[in-house]
């Protein structure tokens, strides 16, 4: 190792670097076994003068660096580094196919989906009222979430507000007064109230910063969504609901998966009743659209409940063994709401994907025979601003109403308005879509697991 940095001053040396490359300071006397620069720059000039330019530059070169360095790499000689590569990790869109033909992402969009089976239509209220009826189920969950209050704010912390903007460092506009809800509005539990306005309060600082930084949709979620999230589903009646991540959890099996225009069911009897993925299945499988959402809110389930869906299953085919239009981790839990998220301004549109992700839990149903008049909502963040879905049944399709507002992190009082109406959104879940599930589905295993298997 001692040669070896004697052998690399003396090339420095030799090139004119002398001192300056090594030393701390300029003009530092030469070492033991070294030579001064000028000394060493005019050898290596007298040794230059019989030489042509192009050996005196190839001289140079093999003295400044190894030959080694110029070597193309064997692109087959080994396996790559996964650190090494240059390539980014791949995305949720492309970890999911999204079609079997070439489709781009920028042409998949909600009019491609009118013509796709089962179709799905985006429409307004208003619109989907004019083309036909909407069922009465649907128009009490739109209308609870459309009709809030004013405000969202308890009224107990109206106090505390105004503390916070005579703070040096919280200077924010205190709420108006019609921002508040009603004082008899029980909706938010007054034990809970603390505790909520903490979560709002950090929500709207990281959402700002999130906002000003132009963050990943990962960090919105981290820092806004989940914590949102969360404290609703710490409030009474939000604890037999869970948070589901599923942006890895594709839709399967393939039966249940959005069809192309123009493509076609396999007809093969062989498919049908018991048993393991058949060949038509692996044939058509990259026919069928796959994407993922975010995350979902699903209803816990009693340990005789989980034991007489299992009896169930042993009584359908393996890749049917779900609750929902997954055959990941979540295929014991029923959803009762799907989120998706994207960060502002890109160009993918969330609508698409909450969209497809619907359309195959309705098949999901259909395929078991479970009633569809239950209502499927979702919720697409974008940034700051949250809106709402509500998807139903028409004519062997899904018509999608949407987007209303639901609330936006950028204002404290709009955040209120997301915390008041998720908490709607978990008050049906537990109370009609857990009727709809003990009805429909739990009737469905009863049937099941009492016959021979």
């Amino acid at each position: 190792m001692a040669g070896s940095r004697q052998d690399n001053a003396e090339m420095d040396d030799e090139l004119g670097y002398g001192s300056v490359s090594r030393g701390r300071g300029r003009g530092r006397p030469p070492g033991p076994g070294r030579v001064s620069t000028r000394a060493a720059t005019a050898e290596a000039v007298g040794r230059r003068k019989n030489q042509g330019p192009v050996e005196e530059i190839t001289e140079t070169l093999s003295n400044m660096v190894p030959s080694t360095i110029f070597e193309p790499p064997s692109l087959g000689s080994g396996p790559r580094s996964r650190t090494a590569s240059p390539s980014k990790s791949p995305s949720k869109g492309s970890r999911g196919k999204m079609f079997a033909d070439a489709k781009k992402d920028s042409t998949i969009d909600m009019t491609y989906l009118e013509s796709c089976t089962p179709s799905v239509s985006l429409r307004t209220l208003e619109t989907a009222r004019k083309s036909g009826d909407v069922p009465q189920a649907v128009m009490d969950l739109y209308m609870s979430l459309a009709d809030t209050p004013g405000g969202s704010i308890p009224l107990a912390l109206k106090h505390r507000y105004e503390e916070d903007s005579h703070t040096p460092r919280r200077s924010r506009q205190p709420p108006f007064a019609a921002q508040y809800l009603p004082q008899h509005d029980g909706s938010i539990p007054p034990s809970c109230q603390e505790g909520a306005k903490v979560v709002v309060d950090q929500a709207v600082r990281n959402a700002e910063r999130n906002h000003r930084e132009g963050a990943h949709e990962g960090q919105w979620r981290t820092t806004v969504v989940t914590p949102l999230i969360n404290e609703v589903l710490r409030w009474p009646q939000g604890l037999g609901v869970r948070l589901l991540s599923v942006e890895n959890c594709a839709i399967e099996p393939s039966d249940i998966r959005m069809l192309r225009p123009g493509e076609r069911w396999p007809t093969d009897e062989s498919s049908k009743g018991k048993g393991k993925e058949t060949e038509v299945d692996k044939t058509w499988k990259d026919l069928w659209t796959v994407r993922m959402v975010d995350c979902s809110l699903g209803l816990f389930l009693d340990e005789p409940v989980c034991d007489l869906i299992s009896k169930a299953f042993r009584n359908i085919r393996d890749n049917e063994q779900s609750l929902n239009q997954s055959m990941s981790y979540i295929r014991h839990t029923p959803l009762l709401l799907d989120l998706e998220l994207k960060k502002t301004n890109q160009a993918r549109d969330p609508q698409v994907q909450l969209a497809i992700w619907l359309a195959a839990a309705y098949w999901k149903r259909k395929h078991h025979g479970w009633h569809t008049s239950i209502p499927m909502p979702g919720l697409v963040v974008n940034g700051h601003d949250w809106d709402f879905y509500i998807a139903f049944e028409r004519d062997d399709g899904l018509i999608l109403i949407g987007p209303e507002p639901f609330g936006s992190t950028a204002k404290i009082a709009s955040t209120w308005e997301i915390l008041y109406r998720l908490n709607i959104l978990v008050q049906w879940g537990v109370g009609k879509y857990q009727n709809w599930f003990d009805e429909q589905v739990l009737g469905w295993a009863r049937k099941l697991a009492d016959e021979d298997y």
